[in-house]
């Protein structure tokens, strides 16, 4: 398995969409794989073409937690 990074953190590479009415100057609300996220611009980085999400990994863990 490849490390991935995102500003020089550890992140985790996840299937997702923009919700079309959740975008602000700071955050957008996410769909990842069904589940609906508000994650700030400042810990992500969005693929448009392969509708992937780049998230810093202890965030990802944080919102994802169980």
């Amino acid at each position: 398995m490849s490390d991935v990074f995102l500003h020089g953190k550890r992140a985790i590479k996840v299937n997702a969409k923009i919700v079309l009415w959740g975008v602000t100057s700071k955050a957008k609300l996410y769909n990842i794989d069904g589940d609906e996220r508000w994650i700030p611009n400042s810990l992500c980085e969005f693929d448009e073409k392969e509708n992937t999400l780049l998230i810093e990994e202890w965030f990802y863990n944080k919102l994802f937690e169980s």
